[in-house]
């Protein structure tokens, strides 16, 4: 076990921006992955927690993300 692919309760909070109180409701309902030293001390694999927050983030498209997959689209349907 490498210690440092893991953080306790504090440091999550501060890298994702969440409170320790939404954590805290999170690990009592099981909805954020977590394990418990010695039965209390609660850590979070930092690669867990990353895939966590990948599924539940939504990723906003750049403007020209959007222009070009609009261009795309008129040109498809010119060719309609």
């Amino acid at each position: 076990m490498d210690i440092k692919e893991y953080m306790k309760t504090k440091e999550l909070s501060i890298v994702t921006g969440l409170s320790l109180s939404s954590i805290y409701k999170l690990v009592s309902s099981n909805r954020i992955p977590h394990y418990k030293l010695n039965g209390y001390q609660l850590l979070f694999k930092r690669d867990e927690i990353s895939r966590w927050l990948e599924g539940r983030c939504m990723r906003i498209k750049t403007e020209e993300e959007i222009v070009t997959e609009a261009r795309k689209k008129l040109k498809k349907e010119e060719k309609l």
